[in-house]
């Protein structure tokens, strides 16, 4: 049994962390992992233009907060650049799980440059980040080569 506790975990994972987003239901969540030492991973959005999700309050103070949980050893990840679902992959996504995509389709140039810009908004607020994930879960050739090249080592 000691070795399956040691061994054994589960992870979890937010995706669409933004500054618009269901604030009382995050503060809930946050008092239930601080009580319970749970690590969880934060999907951040550096430049959230989600129609849906700027439909919730703002908080003011979002960099402050993520930068909190990062102190607290919660995994902050870059998740997409602005959230903005701008091609339909046609199932041509290197997993093919298809749908719309932030990532898929563009070209490395413009991948890499979102991919720059994202990492450049979490680095003015001193947050560190090495993992990403992209919205809809969808990659190609060229997401996981603009990944390569800025230095983000997982995915």
């Amino acid at each position: 049994m000691k070795k399956l506790k040691k061994n054994t975990g589960i992870l979890i994972r937010f995706d669409d962390i933004a500054q618009n987003m269901n604030w009382n239901l995050m503060n809930k969540c946050e008092s239930l992992f601080d009580k319970f030492n749970i690590k969880p991973v934060m999907g951040v959005i550096p430049n959230n233009k989600d129609e849906e999700l700027l439909n919730y309050p703002k908080r003011e103070n979002f960099w402050d907060i993520v930068k909190k949980w990062q102190s607290k050893g919660w995994e902050i990840a870059m998740h997409g650049y602005n959230h903005i679902y701008d091609r339909d992959t046609q199932k041509k996504d290197f997993f093919g799980y298809g749908g719309k995509s932030e990532f898929c389709g563009h070209t490395l140039t413009e991948q890499s440059a979102k991919i720059k810009k994202g990492l450049d908004i979490f680095k003015s607020h001193d947050i560190n980040i090495r993992t990403f994930f992209s919205p809809n879960h969808t990659y190609d050739l060229n997401t996981f080569e603009a990944l390569k090249l800025s230095g983000i080592k997982e995915v």
